[in-house]
């Protein structure tokens, strides 16, 4: 699984920063648990849009000012998320979220496409 879920802590993290909000794109197995969790935690700064057309994809990312790619803790260091590619192409910053050890991390440093920190880890996504 993506790890997505955890930016329902982020959002926590952040609730108190006026202007910054999380927009959560799709329909993922994860999307009804954060959208139950969202409401119930009263977080207003964690928004979400059913599935987009392709078409839609590129605008919506370039309107973004960062990016934010998360991975569960454990995953397999040679996966990358096929997102990766359209969050690279889209020349938005990225915020990396996944394994030290992982193929993803290693793309992000050596492209400098925005900042790692490790999976499972909210409050360092917060504070990027």
């Amino acid at each position: 699984m993506s790890g997505a879920d955890i930016l329902v802590r982020v959002a926590e993290h952040l609730h108190n920063r006026a202007g910054i909000f999380l927009l959560c794109v799709g329909e993922g197995v994860l999307k009804q648990k954060m959208t139950a969790e969202t409401a119930r935690r009263g977080l207003t700064n964690l928004r979400f849009l059913p599935f987009q057309p392709r078409s839609r994809i590129s605008e919506m990312q370039s309107a973004a000012d960062a990016l934010i790619l998360t991975m569960r803790p454990g995953s397999g260091a040679a996966s990358v998320p096929s997102k990766l590619i359209t969050y690279l192409a889209a020349g938005r910053p990225v915020v990396c979220a996944a394994p030290a050890h992982s193929e993803c991390h290693a793309i992000i440093r050596r492209s400098q496409a925005g900042i790692n920190v490790e999976a499972g880890d909210a409050r360092a996504i917060a504070m990027r």
